[in-house]
């Protein structure tokens, strides 16, 4: 299991090497579309071993309505780090986007597994309306 586990993820490795390097903006969305499609594959192995195998808390089950404000499970409990949902994916994963325009991650959209995402007052971080 553990070579399959490193063989899997030295793959991730390569895939990201490679698509870091494609000039051609459709061979980059090709090449990270199958990054993400490995480490999908790599985490539901990961959790087939231990069911929260990457998590700093509790799996979040709940399926947030569009527009909700939520906190990655692995960044840091601060106001500056609330991020919207803005939609969700055909497989059921949240795209988001961090609210502080200030923030050098705020224009890039992000999809992530609803597992990961909180809700900021479990953390003592107040969401404006």
């Amino acid at each position: 299991m553990e070579f399959e586990l490193r063989t899997l993820l030295s793959k991730v490795s390569v895939e990201a090497a490679l698509s870091s390097a494609s000039n051609s903006r459709d061979r980059e969305e090709l090449g990270l579309e199958r990054i993400r499609r490995y480490c999908r594959e790599v985490s539901d192995m990961l959790s087939a071993v231990s069911p929260n195998y990457g998590q700093n808390y509790e799996p979040n089950t709940r399926h947030w309505p569009v527009g909700a404000l939520v906190i990655h499970d692995a960044d840091a409990k601060k106001p500056e780090m609330l991020m919207r949902v803005t939609g969700y994916e055909e497989d059921g994963q949240a795209r988001t986007v961090y609210i502080d325009p200030t923030a050098r991650w705020a224009s890039k959209p992000w999809v992530n597994d609803i597992r990961y995402l909180h809700d900021p007052r479990i953390f003592g971080i107040e969401a404006p309306e």
